[in-house]
C-alpha cells in the first residue's frame, strides 16, 4: 500500500517505519481486532525499536488506528497526518455505506469483490493500486478483513479529538463522495488548528489514487513542522 512513499520519502530525509498491523501482510492472525490493540501495537513497537516519537500518518483504516494512537499515546506522536478519514460514522448515507461494505466481506467471494474493485480501478496508471487491493483480497485471512471492517465501523473517537495537541494534517479524496468529505472535515474541524485539504482526483486509498498530490502535501506540512 505505501509503495510510492517508500520509494520517494528516505530520499527526502525521512526514516519510515511501515508495520503491518495484526491480521494483515506477514502479521499474525489476531483472534481479536479492535482498534485499541491496534494503537498499543504500534506503542510496542515503536518501544521496542526505541524511538521516542514519530510523525505518525494513516490512511484509510490506517487513519483510525492513528486517531486513536494520538489519543491514547499523545507524547509518541510528534505530528499527525489524516487521509480519507472520520471518526464517527453517522449519518444515513454513512451507515449504509459502513454496513454495505461488512455485509460484501461476508458475503461475497473474493474474486468478485475483485471484480468489483478492478471495475473502479481500472487505468493504466492505477496498477499498483489494483495491486494493493488484490494482495488485501487473496492474502489476508477473509475471517480478519470480517473483524477489521465491524472494528472501523463502530470507531467513535469525536468527542475525544480535543485531546490531541500536535501539529495535524487532514487529506481526503474529493472522489470518495459528499458524505465522506464531510466526515474528514468534521474530523478536522475537531482537532485544534489542524489543517484541512481536499485532494483533485483522489479517493481512499489517496496515497496511492494521487500519490503526487498525496506526497507533495504530506511532505510539505511535515518540511513546515520540523
Amino acid at each position: 500500500m505505501w509503495k510510492p512513499q517508500i520509494d520517494r520519502y528516505p530520499e527526502k530525509g525521512y526514516y519510515l517505519i511501515v508495520p503491518d498491523i495484526r491480521g494483515h501482510g506477514e502479521s499474525d492472525l489476531a483472534p481479536q481486532f479492535t482498534i485499541e490493540d491496534c494503537a498499543a501495537d504500534i506503542s510496542d513497537l515503536l518501544a521496542e525499536i526505541e524511538v521516542q516519537n514519530a510523525a505518525v500518518c494513516g490512511v484509510s483504516m490506517g487513519e483510525v488506528i492513528a486517531q486513536q494512537f494520538a489519543i491514547d499515546y499523545p507524547d509518541l506522536v510528534r505530528v499527525l497526518i489524516l487521509a480519507d478519514t472520520f471518526s464517527n460514522v453517522h449519518g444515513p448515507v454513512a451507515r449504509l455505506n459502513a454496513r454495505a461494505g461488512e455485509i460484501g466481506l461476508s458475503l461475497l467471494p473474493g474474486l468478485l469483490q475483485w471484480k468489483i474493485v478492478e471495475s473502479h480501478f481500472d487505468a493504466p496508471e492505477q496498477e499498483e493500486l489494483r495491486q494493493y487491493f488484490r494482495t488485501m483480497l487473496f492474502r489476508t485471512d477473509p475471517a480478519q478483513l470480517k473483524k477489521a471492517r465491524r472494528a472501523v465501523n463502530r470507531f467513535d473517537c469525536l468527542d475525544e479529538l480535543e485531546l490531541i495537541d500536535v501539529p495535524a494534517l487532514v487529506l481526503v479524496g474529493e472522489n470518495n463522495g459528499e458524505w465522506f468529505v464531510d466526515l474528514s472535515r468534521e474530523t478536522a474541524t475537531s482537532i485544534g488548528g489542524a489543517e484541512f485539504q481536499v485532494l483533485s482526483e483522489g479517493s481512499d486509498p489517496s496515497n496511492l489514487t494521487v500519490p503526487a498530490a498525496f506526497d507533495d502535501s504530506v511532505l510539505s506540512f511535515l518540511e513546515q513542522s520540523r
